[in-house]
């Protein structure tokens, strides 16, 4: 941890991590961090190689900052967004373990992973619900940059809506084996949505929306989705296409 200096512009170290009073490493060998944000008196890492590991860490000591707890799961997140002080959301990918690759410490990356996860107890986090989209080879925009997907939360708080363009990879050619290495072909173009409810710990998919040009593959480096109420936009190729929510 850092913080300014009182006579010059500049950063002191206040503690890092690991250190003697908590040695434990971030992560295991290999393994590389894949996103990170800090709400408050806590931060969330997500370090990735074969699982998920989410570090919770408890900085309301700025001295002795450490790892108030962990979670494992399949796959990883490269985004992290607050939905409440309960719920994050993480999006990123799926993945399948190989363990007869290399060091047995080897997995395949599958289709968009979107996973709610339970943080109101820093000791226990847990993956209260997730939702995999596609199949190998399938893409987001929101993988390469954050601003490639919405989020509206409704008036009382209770739900918040998601929304984000997606390059659906999951159809199958031949001479596929079923192994988890089978990269699938294109098949559409879509805006994906999902509901949260955060009375319920849930995530619900939503029947995908797709635009006239939805059998068209391209990138969607430059897409963007807007919500509104009761409306959900798709901006791609300088366009826009509109739909009703429900």
């Amino acid at each position: 941890l850092l913080k300014p200096s009182a006579e010059k512009a500049e950063l002191a170290v206040v503690s890092t991590l690991p250190n003697p009073r908590h040695p434990a490493p971030l992560g295991k060998v290999g393994e590389q961090l894949y996103a990170s944000r800090f709400l408050g008196d806590r931060g969330y890492l997500v370090t990735y190689r074969l699982t998920d590991p989410l570090y919770v860490l408890d900085l309301s000591d700025p001295a002795d900052p450490k790892v108030a707890g962990e979670l494992q799961v399949e796959g990883y997140s490269d985004y992290l967004f607050p939905l409440s002080a309960r719920y994050l959301l993480g999006v990123g990918k799926d993945a399948a373990v190989d363990g007869g690759a290399g060091d047995g410490r080897f997995a395949w990356y599958q289709g968009v992973k979107v996973s709610l996860i339970d943080v109101g107890d820093p000791a226990t986090p847990r993956e209260a619900a997730r939702e995999v989209i596609g199949k190998r080879g399938t893409d987001a925009t929101v993988l390469h940059d954050h601003h490639g997907m919405a989020l509206l939360a409704s008036a009382d708080g209770g739900t918040v809506r998601v929304a984000l363009p997606v390059a659906l990879h999951d159809t199958a050619s031949e001479g596929m084996s079923g192994a988890p290495s089978d990269y699938y072909g294109f098949t559409r173009i879509q805006l994906s949505r999902l509901t949260v409810d955060l009375a319920a710990g849930t995530l619900t998919r939503q029947a995908d929306l797709l635009a006239d040009d939805a059998a068209t593959e391209r990138g969607i480096g430059n897409d963007r989705t807007l919500l509104a109420t009761g409306q959900a936009h798709h901006y791609r190729n300088g366009l826009w296409a509109s739909w009703r929510w429900e």
